[in-house]
């Protein structure tokens, strides 16, 4: 979710201003695009859970619910456990790819979106 919200400041932003001439303003719009977006995409690529948390949640969630835990935990675990065998094809890069392109796509659909995003870039520079 922090990933989705960074990555539709950083396309609201581009919207916003676009690419400004050299000025101090284009400092001040590419720190907060390169910021947003490095941030965005930091934490897409660090979504995908590891073979560790699996065991974790599966841990837990056996100890507290013994009875339903296996029931509820398992699909789970077989998610995560698949996409941690998938790091060898990059599964973290086409997680953020889909992500990128799904924020992409909803914020350039949605007008209320694109409206609250342009509402609180105008409030955070203060023009």
């Amino acid at each position: 979710m922090i990933a989705a919200v960074l990555l539709c400041g950083m396309i609201g932003g581009l919207d916003r201003w676009g690419i400004p001439p050299l000025s101090a303003d284009f400092f001040r719009a590419w720190i907060g695009f390169i910021g947003t977006g490095w941030l965005g995409f930091a934490c897409a690529m660090h979504a995908v859970p590891s073979r560790d948390d699996a065991n974790l949640a599966w841990e837990a969630t056996v100890e507290q619910f013994p009875a339903i835990g296996t029931v509820l935990a398992l699909p789970l675990v077989v998610i995560v456990y698949t996409l941690s065998r998938l790091d060898w094809i990059g599964i973290d890069y086409l997680y953020t790819a889909a992500l990128f392109s799904g924020v992409f796509s909803l914020y350039h659909s949605v007008p209320l979106l694109q409206m609250t995003v342009q509402t609180l870039l105008q409030l955070l520079s203060g023009v």
